[in-house]
Parts: structure tokens; C-alpha cells; sequence
């Protein structure tokens, strides 16, 4: 079943009972981020049974805004598992997703298809059809038709606009 719903906007911003550590984390410029031990595969995809906010990571809400482009309060970090976004996405990395984003657009994407989360290229072609591409050439790409999106069988979760990883 799929229980994690990244379009909550009430999601907490702090472990329950930790309010004062938010204050302490915003006092210092910093806010807490929801971080979700769920991994978007970077390959055929990975079934994800169950997803709970178990991290809390600050960033600054002026650096989230300036250098990255989003409000904190639209975005989530998640794991990257699998080889197909490499080099771009190594397994392990964390990404940032930014479940309030306009419109479809050329990029690098968390979506579900199915049961499986993934993490995906999407290029935008004529006609409203959808490559979904990794960056690992030993996947192959494939189409979907825009007018299936954010159906029962799949569903865009948000936009990767920032990523951390081991080098």
C-alpha cells in the first residue's frame, strides 16, 4: 500500500513533541526538512510497502530559496537506490524533492509507476508523450503518454532539484 502522501502539506516539520527543537533549529536560521527513509530506485524500481518521516535535516530557508529555488515547505528528502541515473545520481545519494512544481518540464523527476517509486529523466516530446530516460546507458528508455499521468498506475511525485552525494 502506498502510505506516504508528499502533497500533505500539513506533513510535520518536526518530530512530534519537538517543538521546541524547531524553535531552536529557526532561531538559528535553520529549518528542519521532512527526510523519508523511502528509496526512489534508479533502476527497475523497488516496491515500497511503507514510508516514515524518521530524519529531520536543517537547511537555511534563505539558501532553500535563493540557490535552490523552492520554499521549504514544498519539499522532502529522499534516498537514491540503483545504478540507472549514474553518473548523475549515484545509489545513496540524497535528493531533494520539490513536490510543488509548475507544470511539466524537461528534468529529472520521483514518480510512481505502479508500486515502484523511481527516480527518472523525463524529456517532454511532441504529440504529449514522455521519454523516460536514465543517464545509465545500459537502461533503456521508454514512452508514456502525458494524459496517464497522476492516474491510479502512475503518478509524477516531484521534481529532483537538488541532490547530495559521496564522490
Amino acid at each position: 500500500s502506498w502510505f506516504f502522501d508528499p502533497n500533505d502539506n500539513d506533513a510535520p516539520l518536526a518530530k512530534e513533541g519537538s517543538k521546541s527543537e524547531l524553535k531552536k533549529h529557526l532561531s538559528l536560521g535553520h529549518i528542519n526538512l521532512p527526510f523519508y527513509e523511502v528509496k526512489a530506485s534508479a533502476g527497475d524500481g523497488v516496491l515500497v510497502e511503507a514510508e516514515k518521516q524518521t530524519h529531520l535535516i536543517s537547511f537555511k530557508p534563505e539558501w532553500l530559496n535563493k540557490e535552490i529555488g523552492v520554499n521549504a515547505n514544498d519539499v522532502f528528502l529522499m534516498l537514491v537506490d540503483g545504478d540507472s541515473m549514474y553518473p548523475t545520481l549515484k545509489s545513496g545519494a540524497m535528493i531533494m524533492v520539490n513536490k510543488h512544481f509548475n507544470g511539466l518540464s524537461d528534468g529529472i523527476y520521483v514518480m510512481r509507476y505502479e508500486q515502484n517509486l523511481l527516480v527518472k529523466r523525463l524529456q517532454m516530446l511532441p504529440k504529449g508523450i514522455i521519454k523516460v530516460k536514465s543517464d545509465n546507458d545500459i537502461y533503456e528508455p521508454w514512452e508514456i503518454n502525458k494524459e496517464n499521468l497522476d492516474g491510479t498506475d502512475m503518478e509524477i511525485i516531484g521534481r529532483v532539484v537538488w541532490s547530495g552525494q559521496r564522490m
